[in-house]
Formats: structure tokens, sequence, C-alpha cells
């Protein structure tokens, strides 16, 4: 017997350039895509720029444009809403559809430009939801979260998140906090980070070292001006370490590995998957598979407004120069 499928009607929010590269492409990829269990359909766009929105609908043969961010919320049609905005605009966007409807929500990240903004977020959104972290979604993160939840006796974690010409405001806070939330999503919460701040390349450039609340200890490295794109993760037992090569789309190390050694000898390698388009590789694909089955059944999600907030918490430390 053919399996139904689900029903899934969308309204999004928002039309600037990170959703029409990545966003609109990946719904626009499950629409056409057949096995995943889901009718999808994009019932209309809201954005505050309306000839932008004509332009998505017109590409995407979207039938509706929203005069309103009320009447996109009041629309009985829909199922589920994706918001798509500035990080500065997310809580006040976020906060008014959970005021006015118990509906589930995407959005990308970071929730908001604060801790005590992204907590009010996890406050007031009942409904299931997603926060587009997408390394908790990437094939090669998750067969590396898959390989440390093996280890025994796990000692220490270090990470390195370098750029290359990111002077640029709120480093660590919009962009290296992709880093804290991949941690937390292998070891839990993070309770305490030392940190040092210091001027380097017309940036700052910052180290911690980390406490989780299991106890497990950590360092991590932020380097927005240097000569590498890299995000590199080591995980240390009394006799394994494990190291990820991130190979997110961006990185030097696409399509990534993971490394393992055993008793001092290298044990052996997987090599990442060069899928065919960023939108897969990148874990957009798998963000959207989950909201629709959270949409469908209310499943829970690996990443979301609740377990953002603490690493908005530490980001914003670090951030800052001062200690958690």
């Amino acid at each position: 017997m053919k399996r139904a499928q689900k029903n899934i009607r969308l309204a999004v929010v928002g039309a600037g350039p990170f959703a029409r590269k990545y966003h609109y492409p990946a719904i626009e990829y499950l629409r056409r895509k057949r096995g995943h269990g889901f009718t999808i359909a994009v019932k209309g766009i809201w954005n505050r720029e309306r000839p932008d929105a004509e332009t998505l609908a017109a590409r995407y043969r979207i039938p509706g444009i929203y005069g309103s961010l009320d009447e996109l919320i009041d629309d009985p049609d829909i199922n589920g809403i994706v918001v798509l905005v500035n990080p500065k605009a997310t809580h006040e966007v976020i906060t008014h559809i959970a005021s006015r409807r118990d509906i589930p929500v995407f959005t990308e990240k970071p929730p908001g430009i604060s801790f005590v903004l992204a907590t009010e977020l996890a406050a007031a959104v009942k409904a299931p939801n997603v926060v587009a972290f997408n390394r908790r979604y990437d094939t090669l993160y998750n067969e590396y979260k898959r390989i440390v939840d093996s280890m025994n006796g796990v000692s220490f974690v270090e990470c390195q998140f370098f750029r290359y010409n990111r002077n640029e405001s709120g480093f660590v806070l919009t962009t290296g906090v992709h880093a804290v939330n991949y941690l937390e999503y292998l070891f839990g919460p993070i309770a305490q980070a030392q940190t040092e701040r210091w001027e380097n390349g017309g940036s700052f450039s910052w180290t911690a070292q980390l406490r989780f609340t299991s106890g497990l200890r950590g360092s991590i490295a932020f380097f927005p001006c240097s000569g590498s794109v890299i995000e590199r993760f080591a995980v240390h037992s009394a006799d394994t370490s494990a190291y990820l090569n991130g190979g997110q789309y961006h990185t030097m190390d696409r399509p990534g590995s993971i490394v393992i050694h055993r008793a001092g000898k290298a044990d052996r390698v997987i090599t990442g998957k060069s899928e065919p388009t960023n939108i897969i590789h990148a874990g957009f694909i798998a963000e959207y598979l989950e909201f629709f089955s959270a949409i469908a059944d209310g499943a829970s999600t690996r990443s979301n407004f609740i377990n953002a907030a603490n690493a908005m918490r530490v980001v914003e430390h670090i951030e800052a120069g001062l200690s958690l």
C-alpha cells in the first residue's frame, strides 16, 4: 500500500540574499523531490520590500504575496512559518508570531542578537521549532557525533574556528556561534568559559578554556583574520583521539574528513561525501525535513530555541572578552 503523503503548507517571512541563495532553493528542491513522505507547498511570502517577494514568487510559482505580517500569521491554510530575516529582526518577528498563533516556526541562526533575546524566544515559542544551526544536520558532523558518543572516558575537546579576512563586528556572536552550538550538540551545555581576547589584524582573536556542565574540559580558538578557513574539532580519551576536519562548503577542508587514532597509531580515515549542491552538503535539506516532521507529527528537533539559548550566552561572553 502506498504511504499517505503529509501535507506541508508554508508561509515565508523574508526574501534577502541568504534566503534567496539557500533557503528558497532548498524548499523548492524538496517540493520537487519524491520519496520523503511530504507534499510541500509555499502559500505565500511577506517581505518588507515587496518587489523582492514578487520576484521570488514568480520564480518559484508561489501564489500569494501577503500585505502584512499579520495577514501571513492569520492565513488559515498554512501549518508552518519559515522566518528568514536579519538577526536584529528575528526576535521582533517571531515573538509577534508566537503572540498571535501557536504554529511551528523555522528560523535562521542566531536566535536573536543576545542571550536575553534568545531566552525570550525560547520562552515565547511553544510550538515545535527549528533553529538552523546546520552543523547539527551535516552528514559528516553527525557521523563524528556517533563516533564520539561511542568513546569511553572522553577527557578533553578542542576546536579551531578560523576564517580569512573576516574583520567584522560580532564575529563570534553571529558566525563562531556555530562552533559553540556544535560542541553543545556533542557534549551538552557549556557552564564556564575562561576567555582571552586580543587585537589581531585589525580585528580581535579569542581563545577560551571551557568547562561543560558534565565536568568535561576543552578549549576553543576563534581567529577571523588568519590564513585558513577551517572548522576543526578534536576529542580525546586515554586511548583514542578523534579529529573532525569540518567540510562545510566554504571551508578549505571540503568535503571534510574524520581521522581516528588509537593507541598511538592511525586507525582509520572517513572522507566526507561530495554532494551535488551546497544545500544538501551543508545540511539545509536535512533541516527542512526535520521541520516538516515537526509540523506533521510534533516530532522533536535537534536544534531549537531552548538548546540554542545557552550557546548564545557563551558566545556573548566570549565576544566581549569576558569570562563566564
